[in-house]
């Protein structure tokens, strides 16, 4: 377990056992991107990102959706010459 998984779950003030089990990947990613940015993962940044929510009696986290800017309008559907 992490320092920042640590964090998370304090901040958010929730125990691992009330985590449901495919909410900790969407922490683990955050964690690996950030890190692999070299950036130093915090609560603050993964709370711009995700949400947490409570269903059928565990906790999870959600994506945040609500006013976020598509980087394309209208993303290309195939890659046929990306040798060139």
């Amino acid at each position: 377990m992490s320092k920042f998984l640590c964090e998370i779950l304090t901040k958010y003030g929730i125990h691992l056992s009330q985590v449901n089990a495919l909410g900790l990947p969407w922490v683990t990613h955050f964690e690996f991107i950030c890190r692999a940015q070299k950036l130093v993962p915090t609560f603050e940044m993964f709370n711009v990102f995700y949400y947490v929510t409570y269903t059928g009696g565990f906790y999870s986290f959600n994506s945040r959706t609500a006013g976020v800017l598509l980087c394309s309008q209208d993303p290309p559907k195939s890659f046929h010459d990306w040798k060139q």
